[in-house]
């Protein structure tokens, strides 16, 4: 049986993921298959609650930390995380 990616979510996006996603079968997967995952399991949960903007624009509309640092420190879409890696997506799309 593989390993689980467990990815704390926070913020309005929360609304359509809850607050941990789960991605079983993996030991190790890249940023962009996680977004693939999550647009698949969540966009139309996304579309019902209003966050689809910051489910769709992960990158761009979201803190992403793995182990406590900013995804831009380290890499981009293509870095890859681990089971046993500390990830948080963190919400910033706001009102104005």
């Amino acid at each position: 049986m593989g390993k689980m990616i467990k990815i704390a979510v926070r913020g309005p996006l929360s609304l359509a993921t809850g607050d941990v996603v789960e991605i079983e079968g993996y030991e190790e997967i890249a940023l962009y298959k996680v977004w693939d995952v999550m647009m698949k399991r969540y966009g139309d949960k996304a579309r019902e609650e209003g966050v689809y903007p910051a489910l769709e624009g992960l990158f761009s509309q979201n803190l992403i930390l793995i182990n406590d640092v900013e995804i831009s420190a380290i890499g981009d879409s293509r870095t890859r995380v681990k089971a046993d890696d500390n990830i948080i997506i963190i919400n910033f799309t706001h009102g104005g």
